[in-house]
């Protein structure tokens, strides 16, 4: 597989409470020793504040969870030659299908 040309992970959820209401979240990188935001929302509500705090975490787990999809994928594959046809073959293409997308290949 090619270099990513993503930041590098891992990457890690900051919380900064603006006042009651109002949360502001990013995602950094340790990138060059030092936080290296990837991006940042901010949230004005209580209500959506949960929701958005799970979506912070599920992009903060993104290059480890597409790192562990392209193992899975090579492994499945070269476990059982994923057959056309099978379920595992299924289950690779799906797989295939998310990196491609993630890396937009």
């Amino acid at each position: 597989m090619s270099t990513p040309q993503h930041t590098p992970g891992p990457w890690q959820v900051n919380l900064t409470r603006v006042d009651h209401a109002i949360v502001r979240w990013h995602i950094a990188s340790e990138k060059h020793g030092s936080a290296f935001p990837i991006c940042e929302h901010v949230i004005e509500s209580e209500p959506t504040g949960t929701e958005q705090l799970a979506n912070a975490r599920l992009i903060a787990a993104a290059p480890d969870l597409l790192a562990a999809l392209i193992e899975c994928e090579d492994q499945l594959r070269g476990v059982t030659g994923a057959l056309p046809g099978s379920d595992s073959a299924e289950i690779c293409d799906a797989a295939r299908a998310a990196v491609e997308r993630a890396t937009a290949k």
